[in-house]
């Protein structure tokens, strides 16, 4: 189907492509939040998600329609930074 392609369901138009980028945008939030947990075991699952893994992640930022080596960049700099750990968990996903 055409991404923005809109059906109509029950009287309503349902788009796709805005669907699709609150999706993308609450697997990106989850991961975010899961590198907060407490749980090392979710905080490896986030990291690998959002520094190592090539399909699911690029997927999702097309979804979102961003250059994932610009999101990770960025994520980087401004999220992955405070976190006195981080080389430690990054060590971990090799």
């Amino acid at each position: 189907m055409a991404q923005g392609t809109a059906i109509p369901l029950g009287g309503e138009q349902v788009h796709f492509e805005a669907n699709q980028r609150k999706l993308a945008a609450a697997v990106f939030r989850s991961a975010l939040e899961d590198l907060k947990a407490s749980h090392p075991s979710n905080r490896r699952s986030a990291l690998h998600f959002l520094l190592k893994d090539e399909s699911d992640f690029s997927f999702w930022c097309q979804r979102l329609e961003v250059d994932p080596e610009a999101f990770r960049k960025g994520l980087g700099k401004y999220v992955l930074g405070p976190y006195e750990n981080f080389s430690g968990l990054v060590s971990d996903l090799s």
